[in-house]
């Protein structure tokens, strides 16, 4: 009936001005505070006019939810009625007007709005205003009561599964934790232990015995120039003879006797660069010059007397 009735004011508004008119309706006029009520916005426009809720809803006090608008035409009319609904609920006591809502329209003639005001919603307590006042007083604080427990095997039931679960989550971190470890890859050795089976590894080869003297002087050049580089920090590796020469003269170091060092880099670049001969045991004694090198330059264990390098008189 009141559906009917705001269909008929707005009918005769909009013929009226020949534009489109809204009015909105609320479930009730009287609410709980916060108590949710349904909420409706009907608009009649022509045909040609679309109307739509607004993006945002600002209507404090009121708070909103959902919204939605239906389209509905009828036969034998030039006109049509969108209606909007929405769920509102009052968060303050006492009477208010729901806020305007600026529903938006797309219109032959460009976009359009069109403000629908509310009306009164009256929001009443939670508690009933015709109780006696007597009802509303507060009670004492009732009185502990006794908790009467006929056995306390359950509890050490549930004491002796928590046990075990505590037990079992110990024992499968514990595997994780040796599953890990074990999955971890060996540190790998030390750089003296690394050069030293790369010594041992060039003379099981025997190059010189193959006829490659001139590759075993370049492989046990690079070893000695790694073994340089990781005792005094100069970039062997990557330097010349004299190069090398003249930067350990500068810093001269007590474990290295360079004048052994000259010989043995001079006939290495003879044998590399010259393709000079070499037997095998010159072969052999270059690797016995390093050897004692990489002893000279590592920090020998406790109690064992460091070696000397060779000089070339001991070659």
């Amino acid at each position: 009936m009141r559906s009917a009735l705001l269909l008929a004011a707005l009918a005769v508004a909009q013929a009226a001005s020949g534009a489109a008119a809204g009015s909105a309706r609320a479930e009730k006029g009287r609410v709980r505070l916060g108590e949710p009520f349904d909420y409706e916005i009907a608009v009649r426009h022509p045909p040609a006019e679309r109307w739509d809720l607004p993006a945002e809803l600002h209507l404090g006090p009121f708070r909103a939810s959902g919204g939605a608008c239906r389209r509905e035409e009828r036969r034998g009319e030039a006109e049509a009625v969108t209606t909007c609904t929405l769920t509102l609920a009052l968060l303050d006591l006492g009477p208010h007007d729901v806020p305007s809502i600026r529903l938006r329209g797309a219109t032959p003639s460009g976009e359009s709005v069109l403000e629908v005001a509310g009306p009164r919603i009256e929001a009443e307590g939670m508690i009933d205003p015709a109780l006696p006042s007597t009802a509303l007083e507060l009670r004492d604080i009732a009185p502990p009561v006794p908790l009467l427990v006929e056995t306390w095997r359950p509890l050490g039931w549930a004491a002796a599964l928590l046990g075990a679960a505590a037990a079992a989550l110990a024992a499968w971190r514990a595997l994780r934790r040796r599953a890990r470890e074990s999955a971890r890859p060996a540190a790998p050795p030390p750089l003296h232990e690394r050069l030293a089976r790369r010594l041992d590894a060039l003379e099981a080869e025997g190059l010189a015995r193959r006829g490659a003297a001139r590759e075993h002087w370049f492989r046990l050049s690079e070893i000695v120039r790694e073994i340089l580089a990781a005792a005094t920090g100069v970039d062997a590796p990557d330097l010349t003879t004299e190069e090398i020469l003249a930067a350990l003269g500068r810093r001269p170091d007590p474990r290295i006797d360079l004048s052994g060092l000259r010989a043995f880099s001079e006939e290495a670049d003879l044998a590399k660069f010259a393709r000079a001969p070499s037997s095998e045991a010159r072969c052999a004694a270059g690797v016995s010059w390093a050897r004692r090198l990489l002893a000279d330059t590592h920090p020998p264990a406790a109690g064992a007397p460091p070696a000397r390098a060779p000089s070339r008189s001991d070659r």
